[in-house]
């Protein structure tokens, strides 16, 4: 049962007020960076970006039950899935372009722990909890689960439904060693474009709904690596400079407000649920305007920053905690609890990271004592 908003216009404004001053709060200067066009520091402020805008959608429309709690800033899941795919196809080709050397066995060995071992925790939570609440799973959707594989995207009766997403990264990072190549990485991209299409399109098991969603976000991923193929041409690298660095102040503040007025004009006409290949337009062109905006602006939020360093565990946990374990949406004003969740999202991610990076670690001496 959604849970019921009174004021959702005030609890609204109060929740945006406070977002805002917290935000600017956690301004900071940028960093120069001559190495990266697109520093680190800029791509894990993205996924902050990318993650609450997916945690405000999953609340306003799916939590509660008026559709304008958290309006605007619920419009944006979509573009905050494909900000994902875009920065890990990004972040993967540069990985792999800048290392002289990675085999695909080593690629493997070093980027699959960290899909699955934060997986593996959150699920043995999740199912552990819900037994407790008398909530049981197949043991079939047991194992596809431990696997990897979401074939359903049921928000209310599934372990984890955001998951779906897993299973299409999981593919993407698979196959992506094996057809990278570092001189051409746009033809790299169309190939797994092709793949992904028709693997989706004839092959796999999945519900229509999840169907839909990777027809809308299967480009992301290889739009993503052609990025990094621009933004490595030398002619790319000092128009980008040029703009974040010497360009009229004038100038600098027209390209932001008009960069940002693109963003909302088009996640406010995004064709969500009407026309798939319009609306998978519309969220990566809106995608690849945030991403300009956040290359170009000379400031930093450190607030989206600390969100990005914990996104992907935030992405892992937040559903089944606030649907099926709520217990702040019942004893606060809501968008009081929804600053509380964002806190305990933070602190979950943080605890998960932890322990996932300590046992991977962990994982890696065991198998070097044991293979040497």
């Amino acid at each position: 049962m959604n849970i019921h908003i009174a004021n959702s216009a005030t609890e609204t404004f109060i929740f945006i007020f406070v977002l805002t001053c917290l935000l600017f709060l956690s301004l900071r200067p940028k960093e120069k960076n001559d190495d990266n066009i697109i520093p680190q520091k800029v791509t894990q402020e993205l996924k902050g970006f990318a993650i609450l805008a997916v945690v405000f959608s999953h609340i306003g429309y799916y939590l509660v039950d008026d559709k304008m709690f958290l309006f605007p800033l619920s419009i944006m899941a979509g573009v905050g899935v494909n900000l994902f795919l875009l920065l890990s196809g990004f972040g993967l080709s540069s990985s792999l372009s800048n290392n002289k050397k990675q085999p695909v066995k080593y690629f493997y060995s070093h980027e699959l722990p960290k899909l699955y071992i934060p997986l593996w925790y959150t699920l043995c939570f999740y199912i552990f909890f819900d037994f407790i609440k008398k909530i049981i799973y197949s043991p079939t959707t047991i194992i596809e689960s431990f696997l990897g594989f979401f074939p359903q995207a049921n928000l209310y009766k599934d372990i984890n439904s955001p998951l779906w997403y897993f299973t299409l990264i999981l593919f993407y990072y698979l196959l992506f060693p094996i057809v990278f190549n570092k001189k051409y990485p746009w033809l790299s991209a169309l190939g797994i474009f092709i793949t992904s299409f028709f693997l989706i399109s004839n092959l796999l098991p999945l519900s229509s709904q999840v169907i839909n969603l990777y027809t809308v976000h299967m480009a992301a991923f290889p739009i993503g690596m052609c990025l990094y193929w621009l933004t490595s041409k030398k002619q790319v690298k000092k128009i980008i400079k040029l703009l974040s660095t010497k360009i009229t102040e004038g100038f600098y503040l027209a390209l932001i407000s008009t960069l940002i007025f693109i963003i909302f004009y088009s996640a406010l006409n995004s064709y969500v649920g009407q026309v798939v290949y319009k609306e998978q337009f519309i969220s990566i062109f809106t995608s690849l305007c945030i991403f300009t905006l956040f290359t170009i602006k000379k400031n930093i939020f450190r607030l989206f920053s600390i969100f990005g360093l914990y996104s992907y565990e935030i992405y892992l946990i937040h559903w089944p905690l606030m649907y099926r374990y709520n217990f702040l949406y019942s004893h606060f004003n809501p968008w009081l609890a929804t600053v509380f969740y964002l806190c305990v999202f933070v602190c979950f991610g943080w605890i998960l990271k932890k322990i996932s990076n300590y046992t991977i670690v962990t994982i890696k001496v065991f198998l070097l004592r044991f293979l040497y």
